[in-house]
């Protein structure tokens, strides 16, 4: 009856490989890079991406991107600090760079201003890719051995459309997983990095609660909510990925509070899923020219999506899994409310139609921490 399963339980991460710079995971092998968000992306960003998705990887293999808007902000204001003090000494100026650290600090937990809500965030981008396995020795060491050339691949990608990506590192796991795991603790203070234990033994505390309710989850007494799309734009423009963070030029379409985007793509296995679309689309065709297909408009839409599927899978594009997810962190219930009117919002005015998700909140974030995708999910 006093039984509790710590959620450290459900998580992937068992060990690191320092060599390879890949990570042991339950479901398989990983590696993790952080990259250096592009504020205007391109064309040419979209054709390159595109030929990684378009690359032949493993059945089950996954990749994940995951933007998140940190309050990690100190180590960049110490750094600040210390180089003014290095070039001026204990000076005014050296005095004013302080007090200008402590006033940015301030931004973290509330607004900088009074009329418009205003927080301090560091936005990092996170390329995560997994190669599923066997749970054996033999099918580790295989795994480890592919996921290699995989890492190469994927880190020559993101370098050519000017992500930068650099390896992650533990502890730079450690700090990442404990921020997002333990949202109201301290953040200052650094990760300590033990090849002896689990990784996913060392990112959580012990007085952290976990509750998971039909509308919110309640993770370390934050009030934290979920979103995926319900439906997606026809056409959209690569251009305008800055603004799902947020306008530009309108305060009042802003996200005022913590969070992630995650989308996860999964490679399937194509002659599979490819028969199963072709059965998909025949049902669909004989459903629209059948005496429903007057009473059910939405019969024919499916009918046309099916067909413009198969022209793709004519041209011989590469079909693959995906789905876009959204999670804030939220003081309480009012402002959990407020910034999921402005999430939705913000997303419609691009057009997306989001819908927030009920029940499935807990499952749903474990899958956006890297690494921690699911085939098959």
């Amino acid at each position: 009856m006093l039984q509790r399963q710590p959620l450290s339980e459900l998580l992937p991460y068992l060990s690191y490989d320092p060599e390879t710079g890949i990570y042991g995971l339950d479901q398989g092998v990983g590696f993790l890079f952080k990259c250096s968000p592009l504020i205007f992306a391109n064309d040419e960003t979209a054709k390159v991406m595109r030929g990684l998705l378009e690359s032949s990887f493993p059945p089950g293999s996954s990749i994940q991107f995951m933007l998140f808007a940190s309050r990690r902000i100190r180590s960049v204001l110490d750094s600040y600090v210390l180089s003014r003090e290095n070039t001026h000494g204990d000076s005014i100026y050296s005095e004013m760079a302080r007090r200008k650290r402590d006033f940015i600090l301030r931004g973290r937990e509330k607004s900088l201003f009074k009329g418009f809500d205003l927080r301090v965030r560091d936005f990092c981008l996170y390329v995560s890719f997994v190669v599923p396995t066997a749970k054996t020795p033999a099918d580790y060491r295989e795994a480890l051995d592919k996921t290699r050339g995989m890492k190469e691949t994927v880190e020559r990608t993101l370098s050519t459309a000017h992500l930068h990506p650099s390896n992650v590192d533990p502890t730079g796991l450690i700090n990442l997983l404990f921020e997002l795991l333990n949202p109201n603790h301290s953040i200052d203070e650094p990760a300590q990095w033990s090849p002896n234990i689990p990784i996913k033994d060392l990112v959580m505390c012990s007085d952290t609660e976990v509750k998971a309710e039909k509308d919110h989850l309640n993770l370390d007494g934050k009030i934290c909510k979920s979103f995926t799309v319900r439906q997606y734009p026809e056409q959209w423009d690569i251009s305008r990925g800055i603004d799902f963070c947020g306008s530009l030029f309108q305060n009042v379409k802003q996200i005022n509070a913590p969070f992630l985007i995650s989308l996860n793509c999964e490679w399937p296995d194509v002659v599979k899923e490819t028969n199963a679309i072709r059965r998909k689309a025949m049902a669909a065709s004989y459903q629209a020219f059948g005496p429903l297909g007057k009473f059910f408009p939405k019969l024919s839409m499916k009918k046309d999506h099916f067909d413009s599927f198969l022209v793709s899978l004519e041209d011989r594009e590469t079909p693959f899994f995906g789905y876009l997810n959204i999670f804030f962190y939220g003081d309480d219930q009012d402002h959990a409310s407020e910034v999921s009117g402005a999430i939705q919002s913000i997303f419609r005015s691009i057009g997306f139609i989001l819908q927030e998700d009920t029940y499935i909140m807990l499952p749903l974030f474990l899958q956006m921490l890297p690494m921690g995708y699911l085939p098959g999910a």
